[in-house]
C-alpha cells in the first residue's frame, strides 16, 4: 500500500484517533471490556542511515508494555513528496527555524553544544536540549564570516580562547569579535558538509578532539582523521 505524504498524515491522525476513541461504532460496554492502546510511530537512526518513515503501529493493554504489529514493519509507507507550492505554503504559514545545529561528520549522532560554558559534542538526545541550538549570525569581526550565538543563553557566543572553544558573552572587545568569527568553507572531509576556519588564526579550523571543541591548524593535506574531526553538517 502506498500513500502520498498528505494521505499518509491523514492515516497517522486516524490511528491516533483510534487510541482515544476505540473502534468506531462499538457499544460502550464492549469497548470498556476490551480497552487497548494503539501507538503510531516512526523509526530513525541517529545518523539517518537506517531511517524508516513508514507508519508503524504497536498495541498495549496497559500503556507500558507494547507489541509491534506487522512484525515491526511499516503498515503504510509514503511514496510521494510534497510539491514546491505545498512546501512554500507551509513555510509561509509557519516559518523556518531561526536556529541551526552542527552535526559531527565522523560521530554523526553527536551535536555541538555548550555545557558549563565549554564547547563540546555529545550524542543526542540530551538535556537541556537547547544547548545544541545556535543562531548563525554574521561575524562581528567580518560580516562575510559567521558567529554562533547560543539560543539558550542569548548574547553569548562560541569563541576560541587559547585554542579551546568556550561560550562567552560579547564584551565588545576587538579580541572577542575576532575570536568569535569563523569563515564557513567546504568540508575538509566532504565538500557537501562544512568546515569553519578561524578569522584571526586563518590556518586553524574548528574541530573536535575527543568530545571537546577547539581550533587547530588543519589543511587539505592533513590526516583523514583530522579532516573528519573538522567537518560538520549545518542542520535543523
Amino acid at each position: 500500500m502506498s500513500l502520498s505524504r498528505r494521505q499518509f498524515g491523514k492515516a497517522a491522525l486516524a490511528s491516533a484517533a483510534l487510541t482515544t476513541t476505540g473502534v468506531v461504532g462499538s457499544p460502550r460496554a464492549a469497548w470498556a471490556a476490551n480497552t487497548a492502546y494503539v501507538f503510531a510511530y516512526f523509526t530513525e537512526s541517529p545518523n539517518q542511515s537506517a531511517a524508516d518513515y513508514g507508519l508503524h503501529l504497536a498495541v498495549s493493554r496497559d500503556g507500558l508494555n507494547w507489541t509491534p504489529l506487522n512484525q515491526d514493519n511499516p503498515v503504510v509507507t509514503p511514496t510521494a513528496g510534497i510539491t514546491d507550492a505545498e512546501y512554500n505554503g507551509l513555510v509561509s504559514r509557519w516559518g523556518l527555524p531561526n536556529w541551526v545545529r552542527l552535526k559531527s561528520y565522523n560521530l554523526p549522532d553527536y551535536f555541538v553544544r555548550h555545557a558549563n560554558r565549554v564547547g563540546r559534542i555529545d550524542p543526542y538526545p540530551f538535556d537541556p536540549y537547547r544547548e545544541q541550538l545556535w543562531r548563525m549570525v554574521p561575524g562581528p569581526a567580518d560580516s562575510a564570516g559567521v558567529s554562533f550565538e547560543s539560543v539558550s543563553v542569548p548574547g553569548n557566543y562560541l569563541r576560541h580562547s587559547n585554542c579551546t572553544i568556550r561560550l562567552d558573552p560579547d564584551d565588545g572587545s576587538s579580541a572577542f569579535r575576532a575570536d568569535a568569527t569563523f569563515h564557513r568553507v567546504a568540508g575538509l572531509a566532504d565538500g557537501g558538509w562544512s568546515s569553519f576556519r578561524s578569522c584571526n588564526f586563518p590556518t586553524h579550523h574548528l574541530r573536535r578532539q575527543g568530545y571537546a571543541l577547539r581550533i587547530d591548524p588543519i589543511t587539505s593535506s592533513s590526516s583523514v582523521a583530522d579532516r573528519q574531526d573538522a567537518t560538520f553538517r549545518v542542520t535543523s
